[in-house]
């Protein structure tokens, strides 16, 4: 809603940094430049229930599927590049049938999930899982829950901020694509570059989450120097009079 707004009104920003929490060990070991889409999707795999004395009389959609199921789970849906990992399609459950031994199923239906990189797209993963089950009588839903994205590594925001990180926390930031998805994402959709750098994830969503006060004190003070060298860029001799 922000971002509409901030559209609406001609004030949307040239960058943004999402302080999502990103390192591994120490605040600024790693930053994010990109993140992976997200996909949701259900196949169901359409049947004809029956009895398991008459199997000539049933259509089950469990042996249809066979060892197809081989080239869906897991797939490598691309190659990936040097900023994202191939992208995979994840089967995360499988049902069918009436939970009983003498009876086929209706239907088989199956859940899953593709994080994917901008080398794919619903187009391109509809296409691979036609390809598998080409045949068969299916239906598939495909539900984008996210975009990929990549800021590029020669953008002024993220030169910037990895000279702050170096000033600050003595250390070269890797740069990465890789985790879940984050709020950095409505920003790119506006053509905004965005970068998330935030304190270790270690205890992310875990029982006691929590931080260390020197981590939070690194990332602040990473925030200072990134200001301070923005202002420096702008106006030497304001930087000189905040640096005093």
């Amino acid at each position: 809603y922000m971002l509409e707004q901030l559209e609406r009104e001609s004030l949307l920003p040239h960058s943004c940094i999402v302080a999502e929490p990103t390192s591994i060990q120490r605040t600024g070991d790693m930053c994010k430049i990109g993140r992976r889409g997200s996909i949701n999707g259900i196949l169901t795999i359409q049947g004809k229930q029956g009895h398991v004395a008459y199997p000539e009389k049933c259509i089950n959609p469990i042996e249809l599927l066979g060892d197809r199921l081989g080239a869906l789970a897991g797939a490598a849906l691309d190659n990936g590049n040097e900023y994202f990992t191939p992208t995979r399609l994840v089967i995360t459950d499988i049902r069918g049938g009436m939970e009983v031994v003498n009876v086929t199923p209706q239907n088989l239906k199956i859940m899953f999930n593709v994080r994917y990189s901008p080398l794919s797209n619903v187009d391109s993963i509809r296409a691979y899982i036609d390809s598998v089950l080409s045949s068969l009588p299916y239906e598939l839903s495909l539900k984008v829950s996210s975009l990929p994205f990549i800021t590029r590594q020669d953008s002024p925001l993220i030169q910037t901020l990895c000279e702050a990180i170096k000033h600050t926390a003595q250390i070269t930031p890797t740069l990465s694509t890789s985790g879940g998805t984050s709020d950095a994402r409505f920003f790119a959709q506006y053509g905004i570059d965005v970068i998330e750098l935030g304190v270790p994830n270690d205890r992310i969503h875990a029982i006691d989450e929590r931080v260390s006060i020197k981590d939070i004190l690194t990332l602040r003070d990473i925030f200072l120097h990134f200001l301070h060298l923005k202002a420096k860029s702008a106006n030497p001799l304001i930087a000189k009079e905040h640096s005093t």
